[in-house]
């Protein structure tokens, strides 16, 4: 029996989510690769006045607004495991560009991350000062 293309494309995306974190290049990407298997292509129908890269782009939109996918919550996660492996930060922006962040949101989080350590490093100069 044949099923609809978004609600198949939607739980095999789902189920990739429930084992992996993902960005949402990497949940297209695997949607895509889900289209492409011809037992998977047979099984589903497509609806016919839509093209299968809007039914994709529908389904990560769908996931997002859920928020099943959490890039900041992701990014902060990868962000901290990088750091912990005394990578620099040109190197850790790279990994992230690899991983499917977008360049604005790793822009973004290292400017905040960045001001929140120079917060912190004068609050503790601060307190060093007066003892």
């Amino acid at each position: 029996m044949k099923k609809k293309a978004d609600e198949y494309l939607y739980n095999e995306a789902l189920k990739y989510l429930g084992k992996y974190p993902a960005t949402k290049k990497k949940i297209s990407e695997i949607i895509e690769k889900r289209l492409k298997n011809k037992k998977i292509y047979q099984k589903i129908i497509f609806p016919e006045n839509i093209s299968k890269q809007e039914l994709i782009e529908n389904i990560v939109q769908k996931l997002d607004e859920l928020k099943i996918i959490n890039e900041r919550h992701f990014i902060e996660t990868v962000f901290h495991y990088y750091e912990q492996s005394l990578f620099s930060i040109k190197k850790i922006k790279n990994k992230l560009f690899q991983k499917g962040f977008e360049q604005s949101l790793i822009e973004e989080y290292i400017s905040k991350k960045s001001l929140k350590k120079n917060f912190i490093n004068k609050v503790f100069q601060r307190i060093l000062f007066i003892k």
